[in-house]
């Protein structure tokens, strides 16, 4: 196997809808003692492009779907209960559990970043 990050398709500039089946976010949580990894479902976004950049987007996120993918069987099932309870994220008892992510004249760094959401076709 090699290093090598995995080939990006070329996009044209302008406004893209995002994949929103085919696309997730990965996330790691972390306190004193534990740390975790899952993720969670983009339920509409978008991203334009200029120059082959990313200079803009919009995610919402459901919060409901959140799960925990380090852990299986009832360690999982516990995790997932509690990132949804009322003491941490609230999405069981929100009725509109979901957070919105937008870019607007992004960092240098998120400009560099590689864009791992797809787009749906033109």
């Amino acid at each position: 196997g090699t290093n090598e990050a995995p080939a990006v398709p070329e996009a044209k500039d302008g406004n893209h809808e995002i994949d929103c089946v085919e696309s997730s976010i990965h996330w790691t949580g972390r306190n004193l003692l534990n740390k975790h990894v899952g993720s969670v479902g983009i339920s509409r976004g978008d991203i334009e492009l200029a120059g082959g950049l990313i200079v803009a987007g919009s995610f919402e996120i459901d919060m409901s779907s959140i799960c925990a993918t380090d852990l299986e069987g009832e360690q999982r099932e516990g995790l997932n209960q509690h990132l949804k309870s009322d003491d941490f994220l609230m999405s069981k008892i929100s009725p509109q559990p979901f957070s919105v992510f937008s870019v607007r004249l992004p960092s240098m760094e998120t400009r560099l970043a590689v864009p791992i959401f797809k787009l749906m076709p033109s």
